[in-house]
């Protein structure tokens, strides 16, 4: 459960956003804001990532997945605006999510998927949440693993 401060930053940061993009579009157009999910899975990133120098040192993939919760803009009988304006664009989250990515080296899955958190979060203001998986392939560990796969959940998940 969202706790009435969490409910308060949410409403804020929507109004805000609604309102710069309205102002952005120079929109007469009566709007209001309708949460949504948005997803992108199976961006694929090459990283330099491992716990030691030498698989880091090589380049892998890895698969990103971003899950967020952001406004969609629509007029107020309830009908779509259809802009791009309007909802999140794809291509920007896309480059958001490689961008933090691949920043730097890291030791952790976790510390990928924590960026790119971070930089969604700060980069779209038309988001105000975000869950972000990480998949390793054929992670170096004993056995046969064909993947190892992290989740950052969202604050709403996370009852934050």
């Amino acid at each position: 459960t969202l706790s009435s401060g969490m409910v308060d930053a949410v409403l804020t940061q929507a109004f805000s956003s609604i309102v710069v993009r309205a102002m952005r579009a120079n929109s007469t157009v009566d709007t209001s804001a309708l949460p949504i999910i948005v997803a992108l899975r199976g961006i694929r990133v090459s990283v330099h990532v491992g716990v030691g120098s030498e698989e880091r040192a090589r380049a892998q993939e890895v698969a990103l997945e971003v899950e967020l919760l952001a406004d969609l803009l629509h007029r107020s009988d309830g009908s779509a605006l259809d802009d791009l304006e309007a909802t999140v664009d794809y291509d920007r989250l896309h480059d958001v999510v490689v961008e933090a990515a691949a920043v730097a080296p890291a030791r952790l899955i976790e510390t990928i998927a924590l960026r790119v958190r971070k930089a969604v979060t700060e980069e779209c203001p038309e988001v105000f949440d975000v869950r972000v998986r990480c998949t390793k392939f054929d992670p170096p560990v004993r056995g046969e693993v064909a993947e190892a796969r992290v989740t950052v959940p969202a604050d709403w998940e996370a009852g934050s």
